[in-house]
């Protein structure tokens, strides 16, 4: 599959649109002692290389950026020479470049549009602006933007731009695109909350978005949509639970009409999920092997296109299924027997970052729970837990008060900040963590009684 395929040949222009890059940063949890991996080759940096290269090879008209360019002012001189240099060959090839800053780079990415005059900034300061995009003399679609002026910000900024308190936006001849960095579908937040009624409100053809690492806008292929709006996504996976694809859009236009976009797959490195069944496993050694086979169907599944294919995968597997050797397995994976293990399949080389125990047991909970042993109470437990009602509740309670003692230690409180911070005292995450501690301690129950040594 060749690159122009992503092309739109009947398009009158294209822009290129790229979400988070946090250029400064390097890609979590990758295997340093590899001599298959190449982390260099990995980062936001490469990563942004690759899409510039895309945009000059496509011959777009321009190339957007949805703020967090920068990961922090601290790393602008770090940032500023692979900045400096793709913006270079942008100009050089003639292609507009349009940025707004996101709640990391607030201070970085105005510096960094002052000392190079080819990067166009919108919004500065907390502010909306319009520009409109041309090509030989003719308008094809106008850009607002806007981008934070301090890291904080709690109310909407597009509820300020329907009220007209920062811009008057004239009558609409091309397509309007709105650029802005923010927390959608946020009730409350301290990164700009937005609400999916506003952008539909705004009647823009397309909102691109940054902040949210996770892609979520929907591509349309096959002919514009009514309302379109959603994350572009990080332009690599940061940690292993950005998984899924990334890379930036190319927007395509058509005279007067909606814009059609698409991604366009680019990220070098990539996080996958992947389930690999046990199921009826007799020999412990055998695990290795079936993770490879899936490992090789997973690689057969990404595109042919060089410029496309990931060089690296980062695997986190899901051990399921009931295997005859439950035992043994779980104490592999508690001694981390096929963590950092790598092969290359298809040209592209895999490697496990995390293994989880998801395995069943093979015996019957409901039978055990009829018993007034150990094993027969906590199965009634897992029972309890399985099927709601007041009494999951009541576990999962319990456990939040006992889990409260450690998560509010200080030494856990930057974690909150983190981009990809979740509430570890959240229902669901308790139940998982219940259910599988369950299912261990269970499982080691009935290991001691099948052994002799019996549980009293």
């Amino acid at each position: 599959m060749s690159g122009d395929e992503y092309t739109d040949k009947e398009a009158t222009a294209t822009i290129l649109a790229i979400g988070d890059v946090h250029l400064g940063t390097r890609p979590a949890s990758v295997p340093v002692d590899d001599p298959d991996i190449d982390i260099g080759q990995l980062t936001p940096e490469a990563a942004l290389i690759q899409a510039i290269d895309y945009a000059v090879d496509q011959k777009v008209d321009a190339v957007l950026f949805a703020g967090d360019v920068v990961e922090n002012k601290n790393a602008r001189y770090e940032a500023l020479r692979p900045l400096e240099k793709c913006i270079e060959k942008l100009q050089e090839n003639s292609i507009e470049i349009i940025g707004v800053a996101g709640n990391h780079d607030i201070e970085a990415l105005p510096r960094l549009a002052k000392l190079l005059p080819g990067f166009k900034l919108l919004g500065a300061g907390g502010t909306w602006e319009s520009l409109k995009l041309s090509k030989k003399g003719v308008d094809f679609a106008e850009i607002v933007g806007w981008s934070f002026g301090q890291r904080k910000v709690t109310e909407s900024p597009v509820t300020r731009l329907l009220a007209g308190d920062s811009i008057q936006l004239e009558e609409k001849t091309v397509p309007r695109i709105g650029l802005l960095h923010c927390d959608l579908g946020a009730v409350t937040s301290n990164y700009a909350p937005v609400s999916t009624a506003e952008l539909k409100e705004s009647r823009f053809d397309l909102w691109l978005l940054g902040h949210i690492h996770k892609p979520s806008l929907k591509e349309n292929r096959d002919g514009p949509m009514n309302s379109s709006f959603g994350y572009l996504g990080s332009l690599v996976g940061l940690d292993p639970s950005e998984s899924g694809d990334h890379g930036p859009w190319l927007i395509s236009f058509n005279g007067i009409q909606k814009p059609t976009f698409r991604q366009v797959l680019h990220a070098p490195l990539r996080w996958e999920n992947i389930d690999v069944s046990l199921e009826g496993l007799e020999d412990v050694d055998d695990v290795w092997e079936i993770i490879s086979s899936t490992i090789e169907e997973l690689t057969l599944s990404f595109s042919e296109d060089e410029r496309r294919r990931p060089k690296v995968v980062g695997v986190r597997v899901s051990l399921t299924g009931a295997p005859k050797v439950y035992e043994e397995v779980c104490k592999k994976v508690e001694e981390g027997e096929w963590l950092a293990m790598s092969r290359r399949s298809n040209g592209i080389v895999v490697f496990v970052n995390k293994i989880y125990d998801q395995m069943e047991l093979e015996y019957d909970l409901e039978d055990l729970a009829r018993g007034d042993d150990p094993p027969g109470l906590l199965a009634k437990k897992i029972l309890t837990l399985k099927q709601g009602g007041e009494g999951a509740v009541e576990l999962v309670n319990g456990a939040r008060e006992t889990l409260k003692e450690f998560t509010n230690m200080s030494r856990w409180r930057p974690l909150a900040d983190h981009r990809n911070a979740v509430d570890p005292l959240d229902d669901e995450a308790i139940k998982e963590v219940l259910d599988t501690a369950a299912r261990s301690a269970l499982s080691r129950m009935i290991a001691l009684h099948e052994d002799g040594r019996g549980v009293s």
